[in-house]
């Protein structure tokens, strides 16, 4: 990076965000192509990599507003308490959030300029039904589209009119192929491709995870070769150190679990969720759901794919409270 960006950067790693150490070569190209170039860029991996820097430090080295788009407010919840906590504004906006009582003189602060606040977040639905009444009448900087796997037609449609009538704004979209969960609803990873082939737009795929255990990691590795069409060729690669360990369960009633430093357990409906946390309530052992969060924030889960009835991984990882979060469920 140019010394000038580069110190900046920097700077703000060590001081907004607390993080020791240096950029990665990655996040520091990543960067120089929002800030100095003015292009937009899409960075494709999985949770932990490092992906939220890439538009988090350009975010604070521009004039303007930084929006991103989040599917799951659980998320954007988290993300908007922990750049609070680094003396940070941000705004969530979905609905009910803000109170409507309060919505329309935060939304006019914003329209005039008036907040301060550099981070907006807010959900695809929230995205589309404000798009005309107050995300078009911001001065945005930088639209960051999070879990861009997970775009439909309409959001695809609506960011291409939002990049037509704002040149000077720039796309970065983070996101992994590999994990599109709202399919359901019309989501396709398509869309991401589409944004890539987009003149000027370069693709970013990140290898190195560093909150998951090698064994979750060598299973992705696994898993995803299954998947045809995928945009990435690299396999990713644990740095934690930890072994960790996964199993493939048929039944959770037959089975013998013996809890070793924080464990995870997927399962294929909600229904399935509460039978599991109910056996392992028999068995007197303390469980948490994942959906009722209860004070659990998302930053800390490590990666998970799923396959098979039920997946348990297990991760020696230091930012959780292993008494409360000992067994998650999801």
């Amino acid at each position: 990076m140019q010394p000038d960006i580069e110190s900046q950067a920097q700077d703000l790693l060590h001081n907004k965000f607390g993080i020791k150490g240096n950029l990665f070569g990655f996040q520091e190209e990543c960067i120089m192509r929002i800030v100095k170039d003015r292009l937009d860029t899409f960075c494709i991996r999985k949770t932990g990599a490092g992906k939220s820097l890439c538009y988090q430090i350009p975010a604070l080295m521009f004039k303007h507003y930084t929006v991103v788009i989040s599917p799951i407010t659980a998320l954007i919840d988290d993300q908007v308490e922990a750049l609070r906590k680094k003396g940070i504004d941000a705004q969530a906006f979905y609905f009910g959030n803000p109170a409507d009582e309060d919505r329309e003189d935060i939304e006019t602060s914003f329209i005039e300029g008036k907040n301060q606040t550099k981070f907006i977040y807010t959900t695809p639905e929230t995205f589309r039904s404000r798009a005309d009444s107050f995300f078009s009448k911001l001065k945005i900087s930088l639209l960051v589209i999070d879990e861009a796997q997970d775009m439909g037609v309409d959001d695809f449609h609506l960011i291409q009119a939002l990049m037509q009538q704002n040149e000077e704004m720039r796309v970065i979209a983070v996101g992994d192929d590999d994990q599109n969960i709202y399919a359901f609803r019309g989501s396709d990873s398509k869309y991401m491709q589409s944004l890539l082939s987009q003149e000027g737009s370069k693709l970013y795929e990140m290898t190195d995870n560093y909150r998951s255990s090698k064994a979750v990691v060598d299973c992705a590795n696994r898993f995803v070769q299954r998947i045809s069409g995928r945009m990435k060729n690299t396999s990713i690669h644990s740095v934690t150190g930890e072994d960790g360990k996964v199993m493939a369960l048929k039944s959770l009633f037959d089975a013998e679990i013996k809890v070793q430093g924080s464990t995870a357990i997927l399962t294929r409906t909600n229904e399935e969720t509460m039978q599991v946390a109910y056996e392992l309530e028999q068995r007197g052992i303390y469980a948490t759901i994942v959906q009722s969060m209860g004070g659990f924030r998302f930053g800390n889960l490590v990666d998970f794919l799923f396959y098979g009835i039920f997946v348990v991984t297990f991760s020696c990882n230091s930012h959780l409270n292993q008494r409360s979060y000992r067994n998650i469920f999801i």
